[in-house]
């Protein structure tokens, strides 16, 4: 861990070169990810002639994937390096991006899908969880988390309207496969070169809700996932890139 014990709270970067490493590896893999939910569910529609019900529940089984490793999360990163988790995660996360356009029906592109929300839910927490608290001084950690998450934000929505651009411009499916896949190697890139201080590994039970779910967070969580549900839905309807940039400019003010 960081010790800032010595030094002062003003003297206490928060953007350091690790720091900016992380932030901008976390925009990327937001960026990544988010380029292909308005272009996926409309090239399954438009090539495949299944109904928006059915592609819409296919993209949607992402997230319901996240939730699957939450209960290793706390065993994954105190046994093994936070680090080495992560980019292995990123890795197959960038690999199976690859396989979108080699998939010929609908459940294959909910398994994916699958696939990936475990894989997002891993990356998430090895990133924002624990190695932005690892590289950041601890008077400073509060600001690093909330620094990153809005760094993600903006990589959330950049994605959208990069997808949609992408795709009404080329209108080529696969195209955007292989951005969204430059966009994660980059972030994976990134994050190899975060240096992160030793820690020796704990012995922790291999299934735990340490760094998952917590009883007090539980309404909190709810809320979120009704607010994340309504952005759902304006994602499946609105293909429009300015509607998405001049979100990116309100966050901004």
């Amino acid at each position: 861990m960081y010790d800032d014990f010595f030094f002062p709270y003003e003297k206490a970067k928060l953007w350091t070169g690790n720091m900016v490493l992380l932030s901008l590896s976390n925009f990327l893999l937001y960026a990544s990810l988010y380029m292909m939910l308005p272009a996926l569910p409309l090239w399954m529609v438009r090539h495949w002639y299944c109904s928006y019900a059915e592609a819409g529940a296919a993209v949607a089984v992402f997230g319901l994937a996240m939730f699957l490793p939450g209960a290793f999360n706390s065993y994954l990163i105190d046994t093994f390096k936070r680090k080495s988790v992560c980019l292995v995660a990123m890795l197959l996360f960038v690999a199976s991006s690859l396989l979108y356009p080699y998939v010929a029906t609908v459940g294959f592109i909910a398994l994916v899908r699958a696939v990936q929300g475990g894989l997002f839910s891993v990356i998430t927490m090895t990133t924002g969880s624990t190695l932005v608290i690892d590289v950041t001084a601890s008077r400073r950690r509060t600001d690093a988390n909330i620094a990153f998450s809005w760094v993600g934000r903006f990589g959330m929505v950049a994605g959208l309207a990069l997808g949609i651009l992408h795709f009404i411009l080329t209108g080529i499916f696969h195209h955007v496969v292989y951005t969204c896949v430059a966009l994660g190697t980059l972030a994976l890139l990134l994050i190899l070169a975060v240096d992160v201080p030793f820690r020796a590994p704990l012995r922790t039970s291999w299934f735990s809700l340490d760094r998952f779910l917590l009883p007090r967070t539980l309404w909190p969580a709810l809320n979120m996932m009704m607010l994340s549900a309504v952005f759902g839905i304006l994602i499946a309807h609105i293909y429009n890139e300015l509607f998405y940039i001049c979100i990116l400019i309100g966050f901004y003010h």
